[in-house]
């Protein structure tokens, strides 16, 4: 199903705005921020039902789905995505060796080029091993 995109400048700004500053698991981790990105693309915040305030409060989270990637795919459905292949703008769930959870959330900016919330601010990783929702066209 085709879903609504951006230009890569809009997705990059969107997330140089949301993801600025450091990372706090509290206030302003890789799922908040991507949701919050996302959000001033296209309206929608499909992270806004994800409670927890600390790293075991996330994990705990997590484990209720089953894993980071299962979370992101609920949230994502329960908010009325639809998978996509990644373009401008989309949210995603991105593998990272880097991240305690193995996967995670992040914005879209072109091809393979993810931006998410790092420990010290926004930072873009390049990855083709990703699953991508967006908002569809009806």
């Amino acid at each position: 199903m085709a879903v609504k995109s951006v230009l890569p400048e809009q997705a990059l700004a969107a997330c140089v705005s949301e993801m600025y500053g450091p990372h706090n698991v509290a206030f302003r981790d890789c799922c908040r921020t991507s949701g919050w990105a996302f959000e001033r693309l296209f309206g929608v915040n499909p992270v806004t039902n994800a409670t927890y305030k600390t790293n075991w409060g996330a994990l705990r989270y997590l484990a209720r789905f089953g894993g980071a990637e299962e979370c992101h795919d609920a949230l994502a459905k329960a908010a009325g995505l639809v998978e996509c292949q990644p373009v401008s703008g989309v949210i995603g769930s991105v593998r990272t060796e880097n991240g305690p959870f193995g996967w995670v959330l992040a914005i879209n900016i072109q091809r393979n080029e993810w931006a998410t919330m790092g420990p010290s601010g926004l930072c873009v990783l390049l990855s083709d091993d990703a699953r991508a929702w967006g908002v569809p066209w009806v």
